[in-house]
């Protein structure tokens, strides 16, 4: 019974980090590290979509703000600026300093 149920553990691992929360984290900050902001936030809005409580949602949320803005989405930018800062995740006055 624990071989069974390690064997469905790892490939639970395995199939998570192909698909889940990681894999689209690490693709949209690849992405984004790349200056490609559409494929960017098309990756972190599906994060925040389908795993909005997973421990990479904040910080997607914060990057899908700065991708939507570097990609010149200023109406989307401010609101998802707007909501990451009503829920702490940055801080406004950091962004002073970004935006100066």
């Amino acid at each position: 019974i624990f071989i069974i149920f390690f064997i469905v553990f790892v490939i639970g691992l395995v199939l998570s980090s192909l698909f889940g929360p990681y894999a689209l984290k690490r693709e949209a900050s690849r992405s984004y590290e790349s200056k490609e902001y559409d494929s960017a936030i098309s990756s972190y809005d599906l994060l925040l979509e389908h795993y909005p409580n997973s421990r990479h949602a904040d910080e997607a949320l914060k990057n899908i703000s700065f991708a939507y803005y570097y990609d010149n989405q200023n109406t989307k930018a401010l609101s998802s600026l707007n909501e990451a800062i009503s829920t702490d995740i940055i801080d406004p006055q950091g962004l002073q300093a970004v935006f100066m």
